[in-house]
């Protein structure tokens, strides 16, 4: 149950959120980054890596934002 629980948090939700966070803020900031390069998906190892670990922590700051915001929209509305 725990892998599951890892599998499901750890490499689809923050890596799909980072990845996908990076790409907007490139987006909106002008730079042309497509997301299979801000992914990883280089050839070289070292890229991979970089691009991973940015993935990752900006995932992880995205997903506890909107868990944080969820429970307090639940909060300010009573539910919990």
């Amino acid at each position: 149950m725990e892998i599951l629980f890892e599998i499901i948090i750890g490499r689809f939700i923050i890596r799909f959120l980072g990845v996908r966070t990076r790409y907007l803020f490139f987006k909106i900031i002008g730079h042309k980054k497509s997301v299979e390069e801000l992914g990883g998906e280089k050839k070289e190892f070292q890229d991979f890596v970089y691009n991973d670990i940015w993935n990752v922590i900006i995932g992880f700051a995205v997903f506890a934002a909107l868990s944080f915001g969820i429970v307090y929209l639940f909060y300010l509305t009573g539910l919990l």
